[in-house]
């Protein structure tokens, strides 16, 4: 293991939150504080000042989606599940509440600005005898698109229709009605013809009557395409990327993130798996791989195929990847940034004890570990990394691997160093003896406790138009 740091000087002038605000659209001029290299808990930069434009969208594991500016003390624009589900999605005090794990601006086919967002109902009351309570409905998780600011519904998912893929007696549907499986149905079975926990999602086509995406369907271990008639909520499954079509997805476990492209003639694929192993079998960490699947574009429906996963060797891996993005810095290399949410952690899976941010340099098809960056202050569960402009970073650490994380939910924002490779594999262990650590110092931080238990994604965002 080796530790770096990286001066103020040296990464050059400190930032302020305001001047990053600035760039994305504006900012009062009182509404940041400063926060430099010292700072030493998220609450020191805190401000009750009013922003002036908004610039960040956050997903919230209690269950909405938000907007915000400058410190996150103030929300701009909020959505909570609860106004389409309330029995489902109530307080977490009850014990039936909604997680959010995903939330994006996009723009429509038709220039509608729009939030897309999925959730997740979970009920945790267990039952007079101690027994979970309609644990076949848990994580049952839908996906929605609503217009940015007046919240109308412009289309949803609640339902898969699995037919081409499954037949009756797997899903034990109606032949007359594929996107309801049985009731009946064992909770496991009931999930795997659903969509389970979904953690990410990206929308590949759209027209008037219709759209395409790609989700992350995390607790099925899975990738799936579905293409929804607007005028339904039922989507019918396209395609399924999981162990049983591709041999080579049977190590993968927990999909949490998803990147795709497509220039016409190849299609790429960049996900995130928070397991490659499963962690009952192994001393509790994450044991965690990225992978880069390509195909050709034509004919439909080509093979998928690995182009390269991270890390490379046998029985490697990093420790609960999550949000992993391209990343060009214009150097002349292509990287893949990603926040290992217990990379810095000496005890496996203890979380709270020391998240990074890795880079790798994926030039070709071997990818080449650079470094893993962490600040001055110690983030307990990192789970996205975001672009800024000014070739900077912001990083969401959710604080803790739970919902409640106090005070440690932050956004933390710092200025990207030129990345060199260290000459490590950059697999983690708990002595870490793979891993480079740089230390670089804050620019700025967001402290976003007041508005949020515990953070799991935040996108930089234009203001409303």
């Amino acid at each position: 293991m080796t530790r770096r740091s990286i001066s103020a000087a040296r990464a050059g002038p400190v930032v302020t939150v305001c001047a990053v605000l600035a760039a994305l659209g504006g900012c009062n001029r009182g509404s940041a504080t400063e926060s430099g290299a010292d700072s030493a808990t998220p609450s020191d930069s805190q401000s009750d000042s009013t922003p002036a434009s908004f610039g960040l969208l956050a997903a919230d594991l209690g269950g909405s989606w938000f907007e915000t500016a400058t410190t996150g003390v103030t929300v701009a624009n909020q959505m909570d599940p609860g106004t389409i589900e309330p029995d489902l999605c109530q307080d977490r005090s009850t014990g039936t509440f909604c997680m959010m794990f995903a939330a994006h601006q996009r723009t429509a086919f038709d220039g509608t600005d729009e939030i897309a967002f999925a959730y997740s109902p979970i009920n945790m009351v267990d039952g007079p005898d101690g027994t979970d309570v309609d644990s076949q409905q848990d994580l049952i998780s839908r996906v929605y698109a609503v217009d940015r600011q007046s919240h109308a519904t412009r289309w949803h998912i609640r339902y898969l229709d699995f037919s081409e893929h499954y037949p009756t007696d797997i899903c034990n549907f109606d032949p007359g009605d594929p996107c309801h499986p049985s009731l009946s149905l064992p909770a496991a079975e009931y999930w795997l013809c659903s969509l389970h926990m979904v953690h990410d999602f990206v929308v590949t086509d759209e027209d008037a009557t219709s759209v395409g995406l790609w989700v992350a369907d995390t607790r099925n271990d899975r990738m799936v395409h579905a293409t929804l008639d607007k005028t339904s909520d039922c989507a019918v499954v396209d395609e399924i990327m999981n162990a049983a079509t591709l041999p080579a997805w049977s190590p993968y476990r927990s999909v949490n993130s998803v990147q795709y492209s497509t220039d016409g003639t190849t299609e790429s694929m960049l996900v995130s798996n928070k397991d490659a192993a499963s962690s009952e079998s192994n001393d509790g960490s994450s044991r965690g791989k990225l992978v880069e699947w390509r195909r050709a574009a034509t004919p439909p429906g080509a093979t998928w195929q690995r182009a390269w996963e991270y890390p490379a060797a046998a029985g490697a891996y990093v420790n609960a990847p999550h949000g992993a993005s391209w990343y060009d810095p214009g150097d002349g290399h292509r990287y893949v940034i990603f926040a290992q949410s217990l990379g810095a952690s000496d005890d496996g899976f203890g979380a709270g004890s020391g998240g990074s941010v890795s880079a790798v340099q994926v030039d070709d098809a071997t990818p080449v570990y650079m470094t893993d960056l962490i600040t001055t202050v110690t983030m307990g569960f990192p789970r996205d990394v975001s672009l800024l402009p000014g070739n900077q970073m912001l990083w969401t650490d959710s604080g803790c691997i739970g919902f409640d994380c106090g005070t440690l939910t932050a956004d933390y924002i710092v200025s990207a160093p030129p990345l060199t490779a260290s000459g490590l594999d950059g697999a983690y262990s708990r002595d870490h003896s793979q891993q480079s650590f740089v230390t670089l110092p804050l620019d700025g931080t967001l402290p976003m406790s007041s508005v949020s238990a515990s953070l799991f994604s935040t996108d930089v965002i234009p203001p409303p138009q």
